[in-house]
């Protein structure tokens, strides 16, 4: 797991460095909160039905 994060940060900070990526301002609005809680549930609901599809298969 360290190896993978350590690669996430040197892919980062590389594109940083070179100006491939730049961040602006982030800006956190009430009105996208409903939409973020709804693909949260969307990812939980998938990942569980996925393995319990696929350990129930197995």
């Amino acid at each position: 797991m360290g190896i993978g994060l350590l690669l996430f940060v040197l892919v980062i900070g590389l594109n940083l460095l070179t100006g491939g990526v730049t961040f602006v301002c982030v800006t956190f609005q009430a009105d996208v909160l409903p939409l973020l809680i709804l693909t949260l549930l969307g990812y939980f609901v998938q990942g569980a039905s996925e393995e319990i599809f696929c350990r129930g298969y197995l």
